[in-house]
């Protein structure tokens, strides 16, 4: 599986956010969130981790799989179970790929930016 983001190091630390709104709430993510998405041609996923309602911090990953579904988890530390888990089908995200981001404090951002 390639973790895709380990492409993407340079993105370290920011000074730029981009914003989203949901529901009257305002979350933010990074330059490298933005990158991502143009790197993939899909945003979706952005917006589903920014629309929900998450504890302050989180670890997000993203996974595609071989049926054309992607799993969508979220995680308070890396040695706990799901809190939240997605199953999204019919999307344009290449199986055996692999995101994982931060998001703290309303900001979603690479693990390199964290």
């Amino acid at each position: 599986m390639e973790i895709i983001q380990h492409k993407m190091k340079e993105f370290i630390g920011n000074n730029h956010y981009y914003k989203f709104c949901h529901n009257g709430v305002t979350k933010q993510y990074t330059e490298g969130v933005k990158r991502l998405t143009k790197k993939l041609k899909s945003d979706w996923w952005v917006n589903t981790i920014l629309s929900w309602n998450s504890s302050s911090f989180g670890i997000w990953g993203i996974e595609g799989r071989q049926n054309n579904t992607v799993v969508v988890t979220m995680r308070e530390d890396e040695y706990h179970k799901p809190k939240v888990k997605l199953e999204i089908w019919g999307n344009n995200f290449q199986a055996d790929n692999k995101i994982k981001l931060y998001m703290e404090n309303g900001i979603l951002m690479l693990p390199s930016e964290y």
